[in-house]
């Protein structure tokens, strides 16, 4: 059985819930319009969506300024110490220790929706440190790596965080598209 719908169609409210619908490519980034344009939401599966994610930094932090050249790039601090003390600090914790006003929903919202949020906040509480990595990555360099066995251990650590984390995002995403789904 279908929830009610309290405010009119769902249709106006959740646009090609029933029926696949036109989406503007603006409308839908960073998913592909060609993907969602040919599948209504109720019959949606994880795989539409997650190609495209979990964490593209250019999506949440937009590029406003030209890329930094490679030939200014310093490799030479990439090492050992520096990227202890960097780790030492513990950056990615602000992302649950720093107070915000949420900027889409409540999070006292009740229902499978209410499942999503507080996936979502388990989510990025578990997986901080892959979240802020992908966003504040750091290039190691192939000599680099084959020069010492720590950074080539770190950064293949970091591959892992961010596989898993890759995994637990597709997990969460079910339940925003069954969310979705129930309307």
């Amino acid at each position: 059985m279908l929830p009610v719908a309290p405010f009119g169609p769902d249709a106006a409210f959740i646009p090609g819930r029933r029926a696949p619908v036109a989406f503007a490519t603006r409308d839908i980034e960073p998913w592909s319009a060609k993907k969602l344009n040919r599948v209504a939401v109720i019959s949606m599966k994880i795989t539409v969506l997650f190609p495209e994610l979990p964490f593209r930094a250019e999506w949440i932090f937009p590029r406003t300024a030209d890329a930094i050249p490679r030939a200014g790039y310093v490799d030479s601090l990439i090492t050992r110490p520096l990227v202890e003390k960097l780790t030492s600090a513990a950056p990615w914790d602000t992302l649950v220790t720093t107070p915000v006003d949420p900027v889409s929903f409540r999070g006292d919202v009740r229902g499978r929706l209410g499942v999503f949020v507080r996936a979502f906040w388990d989510f990025a509480s578990k997986h901080r440190v892959a979240i802020w990595e992908g966003t504040h990555r750091f290039p190691i360099s192939r000599n680099q790596l084959q020069g010492s066995t720590w950074l080539s251990n770190f950064n293949k650590q970091r591959g892992n965080r961010r596989s898993h984390a890759g995994r637990a995002w597709k997990r969460v995403l079910v339940i925003l598209v069954l969310a979705i789904q129930d309307g």
